[in-house]
């Protein structure tokens, strides 16, 4: 459920006084206030037979799965 917002006019009024400058802030303010922190990732590093598609696809160039499988014994 939503909170809902309610505006009084003399606001309303201010608002479409508001110049191109005054817009931008207000937006960028409240995306600096409301935005989500971006997710945190970590850097891995895989190598394989072909490109790094290839080797989270199947098989390299080599006819090889690029990736060992852990079920098979060597």
């Amino acid at each position: 459920m939503r909170a809902v917002q309610y505006f009084s006019d003399e606001y309303l009024e201010r608002c479409r006084g508001m110049t191109a400058e005054e817009i931008l802030r207000f937006l960028d303010d409240f995306r600096r206030l409301h935005g989500s922190s971006p997710a945190k990732s970590k850097l891995i590093s895989i190598k394989g037979a072909g490109g790094p598609v290839e080797c989270l696809q199947g098989e390299g160039r080599d006819g090889q799965h690029p990736l060992p499988n852990p079920d098979q014994r060597h």
